[in-house]
């Protein structure tokens, strides 16, 4: 793999994927979460479903489940979330000038990784990640029984973060941070682009047996 810090040309692929994320309409995905010395992180698999205006769904399952908030759903004026470890769920009002999927995909604690959300809500997120690792590497590669793919290596003394997309659509497949001993990986399979997605989708159900915070138990 050569070095292409330097090169205008990776900017541009990524400028690409970027642009790919923000033209979507709606999107749904399931994202299978691995980690490695990160004792408080459990695997699992997280599904996604998002649509504009404004409109997300997260959902955990697996061991994952079971380490934080378990369900998110933002639509309108408010996020909710249900909360596993105290099994409750919470309203939290969207500010005035924000807007539900933003608000949703920056304020959750089910992707541990920044990537996805940067592509697709964050205004400066290109810049961004192109200033916080300078140092930046470029390959395609054919994965068997896969889509040929963009392969990004990006690099900031002691972090090291590998991004891989669809060469041919843009988006994302996969992301992997390392900094020592500790790995974290996110797998993005089963991508729907632009599908009609259930209107039930945005309706908050809490999981069964959780109560709203701070309500009276017994």
């Amino acid at each position: 793999m050569q070095e292409t810090s330097a090169d205008p040309t990776v900017k541009a692929e990524l400028a690409r994927c970027f642009a790919a994320h923000r033209g979507l309409r709606s999107l749904s995905v399931e994202v299978r979460v691995t980690s490695r010395g990160v004792p408080m992180l459990r695997n699992g698999v997280v599904q996604i479903a998002l649509e504009h205006p404004g409109r997300l769904r997260m959902e955990a399952h697996g061991a994952l489940r079971e380490t934080g908030a378990c369900l998110l759903v933002a639509s309108s004026h408010f996020v909710y979330e249900a909360l596993s470890p105290t099994k409750t769920y919470r309203a939290k009002s969207i500010p005035a000038d924000g807007d539900a999927l933003t608000y949703g995909l920056q304020n959750n604690e089910l992707l541990p990784l920044p990537f996805f959300s940067q592509l697709l809500v964050d205004k400066d997120g290109l810049e961004s990640l192109l200033k916080e690792y300078p140092k930046r590497h470029m390959a395609r590669e054919t994965v068997i029984g896969a889509p040929s793919q963009l392969l990004f290596t990006l690099e900031r003394e002691p972090r090291r973060v590998v991004l891989r997309f669809d060469e041919k659509t843009g988006l994302l497949r996969q992301a992997i941070l390392t900094q020592g001993t500790v790995e974290i990986r996110e797998d993005y399979r089963s991508l729907r682009v632009n599908p009609r997605l259930p209107a039930d989708l945005w309706n908050f159900v809490p999981p069964r047996g959780f109560r709203e915070e701070g309500a009276a138990i017994g």
